[in-house]
């Protein structure tokens, strides 16, 4: 369970930032296959910096749930870019700075913006299959 501390303080700088903080969803823990699918619900997944989120990344856009990332300069932090480069969504959801990192967040999940975020989805699901999760490609 996550801690109440840590909800307060996310929901408080979600809102700040012009955020409905009811948007932020705190789950606990459930088998595989309900993470996976549970994945679908969500609006954007924000990578993790400089260790980022490789299974996870993975897992979220098997599902079509977008990733925003910022890659750094090792192995450990370009994992998610790499996922999103091979599936053809690097111009919306890869950004090269912080500033850009919380820019891009906040403008894809604002009412105004949610159409290239569900333009930048249905994207992650047409190359589901085709550029990646396609083990004839990848054999």
């Amino acid at each position: 369970k996550t801690p109440p501390v840590f909800v307060e303080n996310l929901r408080r700088l979600a809102s700040r930032r012009g955020i409905d903080p009811n948007r932020l969803v705190f789950a606990g823990k459930v088998s595989k296959a309900r993470h996976i699918a549970r994945h679908a619900l969500g609006d954007l997944l924000l990578d993790t910096l400089h260790y980022d989120a490789h299974t996870t990344a993975a897992d979220a856009l098997s599902v079509g749930l977008p990733v925003l990332t910022m890659p750094g300069e090792v192995f450990s932090s370009r994992v998610a870019a790499s996922l999103l480069t091979a599936m053809g969504v690097d111009d919306v959801l890869v950004v090269d700075s912080h500033a850009a990192y919380i820019d891009t967040a906040v403008r894809l999940v604002a009412t105004e913006r949610a159409t290239v975020l569900a333009e930048t989805r249905k994207r992650i699901l047409a190359a589901r299959g085709v550029k990646l999760f396609n083990a004839d490609r990848f054999a």
